[in-house]
């Protein structure tokens, strides 16, 4: 398990989840571990950690996800019985998320109907069902490509795809990210339980503050 400053969340399949956050940008960190008996107690061994970006678009995804309803049940060899879901038009999804941005901001980091000029990004798109989510430009040669897609089980694949170039984005970097609804929701309550404790603590500060310069000013008043 990892210490400090990560923050456990939910452990489900060899996966542990946790929130990080680093200079105000949270993270949904993944590790991955292989669980194992050492004279007579319960060890994990690290097998991989991955880091999810929680931006503001990628926190509606999941809120998205987590709304959807099982509309059917269906007997899956060796699994039993799993819950149907309708699957998420992403398009839509990023068409919501664009208008909700540029209502409050005239620039972003963000872009949604960039042209891809990726190859890699293009087939995903084209030939495996997946759907531009946004696109981020980190400088003049490097971007972001976040696509995704939904399964009739409600799970969602989440590709990161950092791409170089001028003419022709070339794959640089992949990070692949798969969630499902149960887990999705799960992600945000405690991301919501931990924005109320941010607020209690931000609320517990003023009230110090605003102890402190009463104080003062009390101290001012009576030299006087």
């Amino acid at each position: 398990m990892l210490a400090k400053p990560y923050e456990k969340i939910y452990s489900l399949d060899n996966n542990n989840y946790y929130f990080l956050e680093v200079n105000n940008i949270l993270y949904l960190a993944i590790e991955s571990v292989l669980p194992y008996t050492q004279k007579g107690k319960s060890k994990e061994l690290q097998q991989g950690l991955k880091i999810l970006p929680i931006y503001s678009p990628i926190l509606y995804l999941l809120t998205q996800l987590a709304r959807l309803e099982p509309i059917d049940t269906k007997e899956v060899e060796g699994l039993g019985k799993e819950d149907i879901y309708d699957t998420l038009d992403i398009s839509e999804v990023r068409k919501t998320i664009q208008g909700k941005i540029e209502e409050v901001h005239d620039e972003s980091m963000f872009e949604f109907g960039s042209s891809i000029k990726s190859n890699i990004v293009k087939k995903l798109i084209e030939e495996n069902g997946f759907e531009l989510l946004m696109k981020m430009n980190y400088d003049t040669f490097r971007s972001s490509y976040w696509v995704a897609k939904t399964d009739q089980y409600g799970k969602l694949t989440l590709h990161d795809i950092t791409t170089g170039g001028r003419q022709t984005d070339k794959v640089m970097t992949m990070s692949t990210f798969f969630l499902d609804v149960k887990l999705a929701g799960i992600i945000l309550i405690a991301y919501n339980d931990m924005m109320i404790k941010r607020m209690k603590r931000q609320q517990k500060m003023l009230k110090k503050q605003l102890k402190k310069q009463n104080k003062n000013k009390k101290m001012e008043e009576n030299k006087q």
